[in-house]
């Protein structure tokens, strides 16, 4: 019987992280987990459209939906 070497793990590959570094969690990864919510721009006046977005059925590209926006 032959021995199957084990794969690689990728992420042994990537650089040490600084001790004193905040660590990054993408804010599209906390609203997709319902931990937040996901931002509102402001130039949304329709409540209905704003809940949907709020609730992840209508998706604004970030280009469209600066860091000011509310929630």
């Amino acid at each position: 019987m032959t021995a199957i070497a084990p794969e690689p793990n990728p992420l042994t590959a990537l650089p040490t992280m600084a001790v004193d570094a905040a660590p990054l969690i993408l804010p599209g990864l906390l609203a997709g987990l319902g931990v937040t919510r996901r931002p509102v721009p402001s130039w949304i006046s329709d409540p209905q459209v704003a809940e949907s977005i709020r609730d992840g059925f209508i998706d604004i590209p970030d280009d469209l939906n600066p860091q000011e926006a509310t929630s």
